[in-house]
């Protein structure tokens, strides 16, 4: 994946601003970001030393504050896709199966250690965040990081590991993980998977995904085109088809993808589609780009309330120990990996972000325009890219966590 390999960008919007709020005057640029003032901003202009300073001491406790989650993008971020296979000719590296779409990733031995060790530290949580389907993420997961929760199709569905040792009786999936270079054999143990209920009912509503795509024949179609959809996604997705947009949805429940590259150009213009991913959905939908597609999804799930909700998740059920309060776990205790457009509302949200590689006009915009946010650990002028930048991005949180605690806690030599 590169920036000139996506086909689409979409800015979805970051924030909305109250139409009786007075707009803010931008005054000028300080450090790549810009510097704002609001119409009652005359005073606190007068007291702009001891405001930095302030800014300042904040900046140093955000840097060196707790981290409890660690939420990943995994295409682009954790797996990569090399142009041609001798990129990676003598590297120590597992090959994914092929995606639904024929793509084959790679993933480094030392990127499963290195996640495996973080891990190992006291109250550390790893989340896979993805935007891929459900069937996709199940066969590529034995190949994947292991982590304390899993989220396909932009965080519409979430799952648990299942530790088969003491689960005396369970009927689900099984993971058999594939051996990495420096594995000890607990850390391929198989394990099973159980969905969270309760946020599967959330994305069951009518008014988000219905419950249409849970089951194997539950949507009903005719001549490969869906007819009759519940729930407002898919009903959307039947208006698209209509239209005569070709919609991707083998494997999703709660998300469906559209294509350029499989659209017919007879049907759908390029000029088309671009007003399909620069105009908004209906009412509680939203849309992202990914790998230069649009992603269409309710809008309480995406990436960003997904790990809202799983970091709640852990401190209220699961019993984490956290400094940060509940309205500011993902700001005060969260750290993310990242890469895509897709991305964008989850890495403004945690404490930082780190991007092993730019996919998109928007992201590369974003953190260029955040530079204290986002910290990009591809350098390809030192040969830092792909695999090696994804190591960099984990050395660089596992010694925060290090310089966190005082001390490495892991329990591995």
């Amino acid at each position: 994946k590169s920036i000139a390999s996506s086909t689409a960008s979409c800015d979805p919007p970051l924030f909305r601003t109250r139409t009786n709020s007075p707009l803010p005057t931008v005054l000028g640029t300080r450090g790549g970001a810009n510097v704002i003032d609001s119409p009652s901003s005359s005073s606190a202009r007068s007291r702009s030393s001891f405001d930095e300073a302030e800014s300042a001491e904040k900046q140093e406790k955000k840097e060196h504050r707790m981290i409890n989650f660690i939420f990943s993008d995994v295409d682009g971020t954790l797996v990569h896709y090399p142009d041609v296979e001798e990129e990676y000719d003598g590297k120590d590296l597992l090959r994914l199966p092929p995606s639904s779409t024929g793509m084959r990733g790679v993933i480094s031995s030392r990127t499963l250690a290195l996640v495996t060790k973080i891990r190992e530290h006291h109250d550390i949580k790893f989340v896979l965040v993805s935007g891929m389907r459900t069937t996709t993420m199940m066969k590529r997961l034995p190949y994947l990081p292991r982590a304390d929760a899993y989220c396909s199709e932009a965080g519409g569905r979430i799952f648990y590991p299942v530790d088969l040792v003491s689960r005396d009786s369970y009927g689900g999936p099984i993971i058999y993980p594939q051996r990495y270079h420096g594995a000890l054999d607990s850390d391929i143990l198989p394990f099973g998977l159980e969905e969270d209920m309760e946020w599967r009912a959330m994305m069951e509503a009518p008014e988000a995904a219905g419950k249409d795509g849970y089951t194997e024949d539950g949507f009903k179609s005719e001549n490969g085109s869906l007819v009759e959809c519940n729930g407002a996604l898919w009903k959307f997705a039947c208006a698209l088809e209509s239209r005569g947009f070709v919609i991707d949805r083998k494997g999703y429940a709660s998300c469906f993808r559209v294509n350029r590259k499989q659209q017919d150009r007879a049907k759908i213009s390029n000029k088309v589609f671009d007003s399909l991913v620069n105009t908004n959905p209906p009412a509680g939908l939203a849309r992202s780009v990914n790998l230069g597609c649009v992603d269409f999804y309710p809008e309480a799930s995406g990436k960003r309330n997904c790990c809202m909700y799983i970091a709640n998740k852990f401190t209220s059920t699961f019993g984490l120990q956290t400094r940060a309060s509940e309205n500011e776990l993902l700001s005060e205790a969260a750290v993310c990996l990242c890469d895509d457009d897709n991305d964008l509302q989850m890495a403004l949200a945690c404490s930082h972000a780190y991007v092993p590689g730019i996919t998109s006009a928007s992201m590369e915009r974003v953190s260029k325009e955040n530079p204290r946010q986002f910290t990009v650990t591809e350098e390809e002028g030192r040969g830092i890219s792909g695999t090696a930048a994804t190591e960099k991005a984990l050395d660089l949180i596992l010694d925060a966590l290090v310089s966190t605690l005082g001390t490495d806690s892991s329990k591995r030599e």
